[in-house]
């Protein structure tokens, strides 16, 4: 086999790798922003679940449903 051929055939199986490299980065760039955008979906929802379940916590305080500083036990007994 003539050195040019052997040459020419390693050059372009270098350029195919090369475009398969480039191929691969670019949808690894992609799952990463689909992953990054689907944290700061979940972040911004467990946030406002967060703040919706510590209103609730609030207001059943303040209606006096929630005895701050007793047991479980303390509650069932005051209630019996």
């Amino acid at each position: 086999m003539p050195s040019s051929t052997k040459q020419e055939r390693s050059r372009l199986s270098a350029k195919e790798c090369r475009a398969r490299k480039k191929l691969r980065y670019q949808y690894l760039e992609e799952v990463v922003a689909s992953t990054e955008n689907a944290v700061l979906q979940l972040r911004a929802e467990l946030l406002k679940v967060g703040l919706s379940v510590l209103c609730t916590w609030w207001k059943q305080l303040y209606k006096g449903m929630i005895f701050v500083g007793t047991s479980f036990k303390d509650k069932i007994t005051m209630h019996s």
